[in-house]
């Protein structure tokens, strides 16, 4: 195929593999944390946007009038 002039491989057989099987060894297992909150905090600290969006629910949330009764 020829994409913005560029030729293909001759048979595509000598691109390189970019992805390997999950039991290559390259995720270190002992690196996480203990616990799911553990994980869920280290996973919020770490993306602004999760923390942007778990603060318009928490806003969101926190608006609403509640009636008891």
């Amino acid at each position: 195929m020829k994409w913005f002039g560029m030729k293909a491989a001759a048979g595509e057989a000598g691109r390189p593999v970019l992805a390997r099987a999950w039991g290559s060894g390259a995720v270190a297992l002992g690196e996480w944390p203990a616990s799911y909150e553990a994980q869920l905090r280290a996973g919020v600290i770490g993306n602004p946007v999760a923390q942007r969006a778990m603060r318009l629910v928490s806003e969101g949330a926190g608006a609403c009038a509640l009636k008891v009764g």
